[in-house]
């Protein structure tokens, strides 16, 4: 119970200063709002399970509500990231190829984990359900792509480019926590899974205070 309540804390914290920095502040890119949104996404869905848990004692198996919570936090990243960031960046020219092609790394890595843990955790029966609960996963997989692809990105006409690194990384670490808290609460580990949940709200909590040092980087 204490370890749910401190990660409550850390991600509500993380919405509070990325309301704070991107809309409450000076005018800030959509990119930015769109991270508070997605932060903000989280810890709507982690507030869920710890009411649910706390009025009926015990998680709620299959599918939830939450995974639309889940799935708009990596819907809105992906429209940052995507959307915001990369169309800025990446003009398709030949010379950047090589970054392109080596981040699909990261998504395929995350895809196996995926797969793994529906072969792990479900029997053949509750695939269809499982597949769908996982789904929320998709915009994440994605997302994840552009991150990686952002990080390794030369930082050349942009100077944001390397100074948003630090917030793709923290993003990047936070997928990989997601992907283990899932992996974990299937195995029934239930210590390891809310200590990820932590890595994942301090991962969102330090995304949110780089990509202020980002932002002022973007508008100059």
């Amino acid at each position: 119970m204490a370890l749910d309540i401190l990660s409550l804390v850390i991600f509500f914290a993380a919405f509070g200063l990325g309301v704070h920095f991107f809309f409450a502040q000076h005018a800030s890119a959509l990119y930015f709002k769109f991270m508070a949104c997605a932060v903000g996404c989280y810890a709507l869905a982690e507030l869920f399970w710890f009411t649910f848990e706390l009025l009926n004692g015990e998680s709620q198996e299959g599918f939830a509500i939450t995974e639309v919570a889940y799935f708009g936090c990596y819907l809105f990243l992906l429209t940052a990231n995507k959307g915001q960031f990369d169309s800025l960046i990446d003009d398709k020219s030949p010379q950047f190829k090589k970054y392109r092609y080596l981040a699909f790394i990261v998504p395929v890595f995350f895809s196996t984990m995926i797969f793994a843990s529906v072969l792990s955790g479900s029997r053949i029966s509750t695939w269809p359900l499982t597949i769908i609960s996982n789904a929320c996963y998709i915009p994440m997989i994605i997302a994840s792509y552009y991150n990686f692809k952002h990080l390794i990105w030369p930082n050349k006409d942009y100077g944001f480019i390397k100074a948003l690194r630090p917030t793709n990384l923290c993003l990047l670490i936070a997928y990989y926590a997601d992907m283990c808290c899932l992996l974990f609460s299937i195995k029934g580990m239930t210590l390891a899974s809310q200590i990820c949940t932590i890595i994942i709200a301090m991962a969102m909590l330090l995304a949110i205070i780089f990509a202020r040092r980002g932002r002022q980087v973007w508008l100059t």
